[in-house]
């Protein structure tokens, strides 16, 4: 009995020794988990992200001078001009006895209709004439009633008209230069081409009587008297408005409407070689001097309204400014902007 019992009770501490040991193993387990378990990240810190700082390029206002021309394209041409063609009547075209740039006369014979018909026309009227004539001549030589020499006078006197009027006919068929001078423009018409009345076939001008002109609506602001800049082939002469469109009748005589100013040019000898040669011309319309100036392209102008951008310490803000002369590239500003203000340049 006694050993039976000793027995179990050696089982039993061994039982309790081994659970004893196993708690304490799985205690250290638990508070060195480090060997056994996978170690925690550590959280990284989030970057903060700087603004980049905008660098504004600027202008500064200043003070100036600003200038502003009227500028116009002028030609030389001749002061005086003659168009020719046929006035009262047209025509087939029988020939035309001058050339582009052929010097002519006052008279001579620019071109001719065909006239066959009326050449016809004028031997049957001239016998019509002579008949008329010597029948006349015959009754006053015989004693003849006064009524049958009053009659055959009559019928002479209409001979006489019908005769004239196919000369007439024949002279208006011929075209005959008004002035001296030389071919200017001649028309691209040939022998046979049917030719209307007022139909220009050649031009006429006074190589010896040149001057520069300015033609269209630019021309209106030029003044007589006035004193302009001419610029030929890169020389700059002194010029002077000798006629503008204010000294011209409001509806010429010939019916052009065209706008022009005559100048002349101190110094430069024009000559027909001249002719067609451009220059420019230009005079100072209005002028400011020390005022506040800036290029043109840094006003803004949107819905009926005119604003700058400028820069003030360091903040962009947007300025309304009143705007007075201007050129192509700057502009005075009479209101909203003083000297050394920064524009922001757009």
């Amino acid at each position: 009995m006694y050993s039976a019992y000793a027995g179990r009770g050696l089982a039993m501490r061994m039982l309790v020794k081994r659970a004893a040991t196993a708690a304490l193993i799985i205690t250290t387990v638990l508070f060195s988990g480090c060997y056994l378990l996978p170690k925690e990240e550590e959280t990284l810190e989030v970057p903060l992200l700087q603004a980049k700082e905008i660098v504004y390029k600027t202008y500064e206002a200043k003070r100036g001078d600003i200038i502003c021309y009227v500028t116009a394209q002028a030609k030389f041409v001749s002061a005086s001009v003659a168009d020719c063609f046929f006035e009262y009547k047209g025509g087939r075209l029988r020939v035309i006895h001058v050339k582009y740039g052929q010097e002519v006369k006052k008279g001579d014979i620019i071109a001719e209709l065909d006239t066959d018909a009326l050449e016809n026309s004028k031997t049957i009227q001239y016998y019509n004439l002579q008949k008329a004539r010597l029948r006349l001549d015959n009754l006053k030589s015989t004693g003849a009633p006064s009524y049958d020499i009053k009659m055959a006078d009559y019928d002479y006197r209409i001979a006489r008209a019908n005769y004239n009027s196919v000369v007439d006919e024949l002279e208006k068929s011929k075209l005959y230069a008004p002035m001296d001078g030389i071919i200017s423009y001649l028309a691209k018409v040939y022998p046979g081409d049917t030719i209307s009345a007022y139909t220009d076939l050649a031009r006429i001008i006074d190589p010896l009587d040149i001057r520069l002109v300015i033609e269209g609506d630019t021309a209106k602001k030029f003044k007589t008297g006035m004193q302009v800049e001419v610029t030929i082939d890169k020389e700059v002469y002194e010029g002077e408005v000798i006629q503008c469109p204010d000294d011209v009748p409001p509806i010429p005589a010939d019916g052009d409407t065209t706008p022009r100013t005559y100048i002349e040019v101190e110094g430069y000898e024009a000559d027909d070689k001249s002719l067609g040669k451009s220059a420019t011309i230009r005079f100072v319309e209005d002028s400011r001097t020390d005022v506040i100036i800036i290029p043109k392209s840094l006003v803004n102008d949107y819905q009926g309204r005119t604003y700058v951008k400028v820069l003030a310490d360091g903040v962009k803000i947007e300025v309304d400014v009143e705007k007075g002369l201007a050129t192509s590239t700057e502009v005075e500003i009479v209101k909203g902007l003083n000297e050394g203000d920064k524009v922001i340049i757009n």
